[in-house]
């Protein structure tokens, strides 16, 4: 009787060993994360010198609602402080954004000489606009375009209204 005891006890004193220790392994599983960070230099042929552009800190594209599902045209000014011409594409900072993937560039509201692609809309992340470099004397080259939030094409679901929503666009200058 004593070693059935003794058994039992141990049963249950191992069970609880095995509990406590996949529990930890659980819970360490679960909520376990890690930063990883390198410096990557060197793999650009120009120096960080050699390209710079300068964008507005914001842009408000007014209210839009079921009526009106596009935004005004807002024009942009890109400036290109660096010392080489350079290729400019606006990207969506968060790939998952859905409402700002339908926010679309263009070079110009209209033309005379029949170019339709200086005046047909692209949408972010196709769309660039190439910028020459400053002249000699000056800091900074200006490049322009249009840019309009059009939401007619939005499959996604907006239940509440919401003030101020935001998502933060990239531009990515390139030498070219």
């Amino acid at each position: 009787m004593k070693s059935i005891i003794l058994i039992t006890i141990y049963f249950v004193f191992a069970f609880m060993i095995c509990l406590i220790v996949n529990i930890s392994f659980i819970i360490a599983e679960n909520n376990s994360s890690m930063i990883v960070e390198v410096d990557l230099v060197g793999f650009n042929s120009s120096s960080s010198e050699e390209i710079g552009i300068e964008v507005p800190d914001f842009v408000d594209l007014g209210e839009l609602n079921k009526e009106s599902m596009i935004s005004e045209e807002i024009g942009l000014y890109i400036n290109n402080t660096g010392a080489k011409d350079i290729r400019v594409t606006p990207i969506l900072n968060n790939p998952d954004e859905e409402v700002f993937k339908w926010l679309f560039f263009r070079k110009q509201k209209t033309t005379s000489t029949g170019d339709t692609d200086l005046i047909t809309f692209k949408k972010i992340g196709d769309y660039y606009l190439d910028i020459d470099k400053p002249v000699t004397g000056k800091t900074f080259r200006a490049g322009h375009c249009y840019l309009q939030l059009n939401l007619t094409d939005f499959n996604g679901r907006i239940v509440d209204d919401v003030n101020n929503y935001r998502a933060e666009i990239v531009f990515l200058a390139t030498a070219r």
